[in-house]
């Protein structure tokens, strides 16, 4: 990735990368940012790398690499979700109003 979102000052980093840098962070009470693909699946990679002119001379290494890491990006997958929709509210029941029918 060679361009990557920077987070306004006010914004509540939840997770770093292997660098420090912010991967996850908050700017509102439901507005969430990603620095990437939280999903990310290597045939992604394989059509990115088709589309585009500029790609590495020989991918097939860092494509196997991304292929054993998939397992892992799924596992890190569920803690993050789970927080998401704990943050946002995601999967409260809504309130039911009950309604009186008059005869």
């Amino acid at each position: 990735m060679r361009d990557r979102p920077v987070p306004p000052p006010a914004a509540r980093v939840l997770a770093v990368d292997a660098d420090e840098r912010p991967a996850l962070f908050q700017v509102g009470p439901n507005s969430f940012g990603f620095t990437g693909h939280p999903g990310f699946k290597t045939a992604m990679a394989e059509d990115l790398i088709m589309e585009f002119d500029e790609s590495p001379d020989d991918p097939a290494p860092q494509l196997q690499r991304l292929q054993v890491m998939v397992p892992e990006i799924e596992n890190a997958l569920v803690p993050i979700m789970t927080g998401l929709i704990k943050m946002t509210g995601w999967m409260r029941p809504r309130r039911r109003i009950a309604l009186e029918l008059k005869a």
